[in-house]
């Protein structure tokens, strides 16, 4: 008569309950996610935190990688999202600058200003690829960093940042004095983004690095950087996936 090897059964307790060897990841939130005690404290929003979903880059990344994990293991993920873009999106959104006035200087700046927008959209295949991308990235991670930078001709070259890019530096007080803020306001690096104190709501500019020891590193100032953000209060510095509600029953 064949028998099942020992390896190939099934975890099971005393009892014969076949147990889920990733249900600590769903399951117990307490392990994952801390879960929030039956008051409210001011600590908890402090910083750009968004609690309890959140309180540091590690909470990010582990929402991040579980949302990009159901992402590559749901079948239904695809079609969802390109259903949500074709509704939002369709085939693109459209740009027009116009003058308020009948003014001739104003109406020939306005044209001038129209050019601009459609090479730009032009050099960047926004409509059906860029706005489209940064629509699927907000859905997916929560967020989506967009950056401008100017090139050599001097049309303005958009990219996207990946979400671990944006990290709160080791040391900020040399960064600050080479900003030269230090002196003139008290700072907050939280999560990456520098903005004044008490005003997480106000970006000032993005710490951002290329390499995973975080040597290779660039300021942004807010102009030059795009940060699209959801499902988060203004104050919360970074945004939460859309997935997150549902994780649980997409890992299943």
């Amino acid at each position: 008569m064949p028998t099942t090897p020992i390896s190939e059964l099934p975890l099971a307790e005393n009892f014969g309950d076949v147990v889920d060897r990733r249900e600590f990841l769903t399951d117990a939130r307490e392990f994952g996610f801390p879960v929030a005690g039956p008051f409210a404290s001011l600590s908890d929003r402090q910083e750009g935190k968004f609690w309890p979903i959140y309180q540091c880059e590690q909470d990010l990344a582990r929402i991040r990688g579980r949302a990009h994990n159901a992402a590559t293991i749901t079948p239904m993920y695809a079609g969802i999202v390109d259903a949500l873009s074709n509704y939002i999106l369709g085939p693109g959104i459209t740009f027009t600058a116009h003058s308020p006035t009948s003014d001739p200087h104003a109406a020939e700046l306005a044209t001038a200003v129209q050019q601009t927008i459609d090479r730009f959209l032009d050099d960047n295949q926004f409509s059906g690829a860029l706005d489209r991308e940064a629509h699927s990235r907000s859905r997916e991670e929560g967020e989506a960093f967009l950056f401008l930078a100017p090139r050599p001709d001097g049309r303005i070259a958009a990219r996207f940042l990946e979400c671990e890019q944006i990290t709160e530096p080791a040391d900020p007080r040399p960064l600050e004095d080479w900003l030269g803020c230090g002196d003139e306001f008290p700072s907050c690096w939280k999560f990456g983004i520098h903005t004044p104190a008490g005003e997480t709501d106000r970006p000032l500019g993005y710490h951002v690095v290329s390499d995973s020891s975080g040597q290779a590193w660039d300021y942004i100032p807010a102009g030059r950087l795009e940060h699209f953000k959801r499902n988060v209060t203004a104050n919360a510095k970074r945004g939460v996936s859309d997935f997150f509600p549902v994780l649980g029953d997409l890992e299943r």
